[in-house]
């Protein structure tokens, strides 16, 4: 079974920018989506995929 967590930022890429210089690696760097998300993720310990996304428009 695959769990993908999704949890939307105000500025996505200020978090990825954070999280980067706290010496997270990033499973997908920041994007922007066909579907209008820019979001980048994250896997956990134990696998789980953890997205942070914004609307595009907001950006």
């Amino acid at each position: 079974m695959e769990f993908i967590f999704i949890l939307w930022v105000r500025d996505v890429n200020a978090y990825y920018e954070e999280l980067n210089e706290r010496g997270t690696r990033a499973e997908i760097a920041p994007t922007t989506q066909p579907y209008g998300i820019r979001e980048f993720s994250i896997l956990d310990i134990n696998g789980v995929s953890i997205v942070f996304g914004q609307d595009d428009e907001l950006i």
